[in-house]
């Protein structure tokens, strides 16, 4: 990527995804109420991907396989997921690092990998460890160190929550960080999810639930980026 370039994402169809904390998974509605799932579901490919292709609130994937799919119009959001990324001089001892900034809403997750592309980033091993983040964005030098290694991943996994008395809901950067690279190729991942938000179709998809299911409905947007280094 070159300077300040703004990655193109894949184009990905809309739908609404149904999956179930349930050791059958969507398996017990189908069976039990056989309309309780939308029109043109089909069983979903989750093993695609960083993490599936499928906007997860948090890593669970492990616990919700097997879910739905139904293709459909894209609901309406408050505000569009944006990705900035900029390239930081020229690539030196085999790496190249990587400036990225997220504008969003008040959750953003995102996974990046391959593990065996990356060799730093700003966050350090402990990703939630402020002080490292800020001493690095002092020095302009990556901390050594990763996360240790997902075993439900090849990847990085960052999780983003705002809140306060001003947080920025896609009006401003929601964070950033850098990420040193190998030549190659770098994907991610990234959606942005609005647990306060119910599109009409969720509403429709909640009536047709029996009333043994407790569900509940919120609107994303995910996109992937392939970036190559």
């Amino acid at each position: 990527q070159g300077p300040e370039s703004t990655p193109a994402p894949f184009n990905m169809e809309s739908g609404l995804w149904t999956c179930a904390m349930d050791w059958n998974n969507v398996a017990t509605i189908e069976e039990s109420a056989p309309f309780g799932l939308p029109p043109g579901s089909e069983r979903v490919n989750d093993s695609v991907g960083m993490y599936g292709e499928l906007p997860f609130v948090f890593p669970i994937k492990a616990f919700v396989t097997g879910g739905s799919w139904a293709p459909g119009a894209p609901p309406a959001l408050p505000s569009a997921l944006k990705v900035q990324m900029s390239s930081i001089g020229p690539a030196t001892g085999g790496e190249q690092q990587l400036r990225i900034s997220v504008r969003g809403g008040p959750q953003v997750m995102l996974a990046l990998g391959p593990r065996s592309a990356i060799t730093r980033w700003s966050f350090g091993h402990a990703a939630n460890n402020d002080k490292v983040a800020k001493a690095a964005s002092a020095t302009g030098e990556l901390p050594d160190g990763l996360p240790p290694p997902r075993d439900d991943c090849d990847c990085y996994w960052v999780l983003f929550n705002e809140g306060g008395v001003e947080p920025t809901r896609g009006r401003a950067e929601a964070f950033n960080f850098t990420v040193a690279v190998k030549p190659g190729d770098l994907r991610m991942d990234i959606w942005s999810t609005r647990l306060e938000t119910v599109s009409p179709r969720i509403q429709a998809h909640q009536q047709r639930l029996p009333h043994w299911v407790s569900m509940a409905g919120w609107v994303s947007e995910l996109q992937v980026h392939n970036i190559r280094v």
